[in-house]
């Protein structure tokens, strides 16, 4: 064998590898929290029922959804591909669309279908469908298949031109992407337990415990009157004692126990918001935060969101190559996704003005 032949050669493959991960079907799957619990994207989705987890997802999610886009054509692409997507993208709903490739950095990867239809000598795309990423698994080659009925195990090929996948830091050993709800499963798990134990501390120390003295040589019958009194008492606050007995309440000093769970509800928050969008302050006002701090913390979404504007933007961009392709033929130049930045927008707006004050006589 030359040298040459070594060089183009594969040596780390997962067949040559002393690993079990790619000897039969699909590949498992490598993520950590999911494999101890063999919960699969279940757990995952349950998740998102906790009002922090939410709050961070949407909050990242409407610094891309609120930014305006459109479809640029470069030098080459012919302007007929451009009008037809332009037409084409008119009954499709772009927003959910993006929103839908929103969700591959919370479970790794966002599947997305093409559905076309024939009109007339052209193929036109009629929907694009986000499926859920439970669906979908990858082989040894790290190509994505579809977990079908009759085939669970190893998948089913996927025709090119129908699927399209954005995928949050893949690598070639997690092909299923870096999943960040993953990564907040144990702070809401032990949040959820907090919670949970501080709401029976509540009831059981937030209301001041009601303690009756009966009078010497008392009844059965009449302690049990006066003990179903006190009942009464707690709930409606009015008792009527008779002679001889007493009541006495007595307040619990539970203030040190209790801002011990508000706390550590506080800290599991703040991990969340940390695993999910980089930072808390713009989640939380903290007293002790500063307005520097502030814009520290804020200038860290905006990477994030600007990650995932790279992120629709890649995968808009690999659409409108699929569509010249199917259409085209693969020499010519598709168009490209294209985001306005505001800047962007100002001069947009004013060269609108421009044309508009030339064009149009105002009385």
């Amino acid at each position: 064998m030359s040298a040459y032949d070594v060089l183009i050669e594969e040596v780390a493959t997962r067949e040559k590898a002393f690993d079990f991960a790619g000897m039969i079907g699909l590949l498992p799957d490598p993520d950590p929290i999911l494999r101890k619990l063999n919960g699969g994207y279940s757990v995952l989705e349950d998740l998102t029922a906790d009002g922090r987890v939410v709050s961070a997802i949407q909050q990242r999610k409407l610094g891309t959804l609120k930014k305006e886009f459109t479809i640029d054509s470069p030098e080459g692409s012919p302007e007929k591909i451009k009008k037809m997507i332009f037409e084409d993208f008119e009954t499709i709903k772009i927003q959910d669309v993006i929103n839908g490739i929103l969700d591959a950095p919370y479970y790794g990867i966002a599947p997305l279908e093409l559905i076309w239809e024939s009109k007339g000598a052209n193929i036109r795309l009629k929907d694009i469908r986000t499926l859920p990423a439970r669906w979908f698994g990858f082989n040894e080659n790290n190509e994505m298949r579809f977990r079908s009925f009759d085939n669970p195990d190893e998948g089913e090929e996927l025709p090119y031109g129908k699927f399209v996948v954005a995928r949050h830091f893949p690598t070639y050993d997690n092909p299923y992407g870096l999943r960040l709800l993953s990564r907040v499963f144990w702070p809401v798990t032990f949040k959820k337990g907090g919670i949970k134990f501080w709401v029976k501390f509540m009831e059981k120390f937030g209301i001041p415990f009601v303690i009756g003295r009966y009078r010497p040589g008392a009844t059965k019958e009449e302690k049990e009157d006066l003990k179903a009194k006190l009942y009464n008492m707690v709930q409606d606050a009015v008792a009527v004692i008779p002679e001889g007995n007493s009541v006495e309440i007595l307040e619990v000093k539970s203030a040190t126990a209790g801002a011990l769970f508000e706390k550590f509800k506080k800290e599991m928050d703040n991990e969340i918001s940390i695993a999910l969008i980089g930072q808390n302050l713009t989640t939380e006002v903290n007293k002790n935060g500063s307005y520097a701090a502030g814009k520290v913390h804020e200038n860290v979404l905006d990477s994030y969101q600007e990650a995932d504007q790279r992120l629709v933007k890649d995968t808009m961009d690999e659409i409108f190559k699929i569509y010249v392709e199917v259409n085209g033929g693969s020499n010519i130049k598709a168009p490209e996704f294209k985001w306005f930045d505001e800047e962007d927008l100002q001069t947009e707006r004013a060269k609108r003005d421009s044309e508009l004050s030339k064009n149009i006589k105002f009385s």
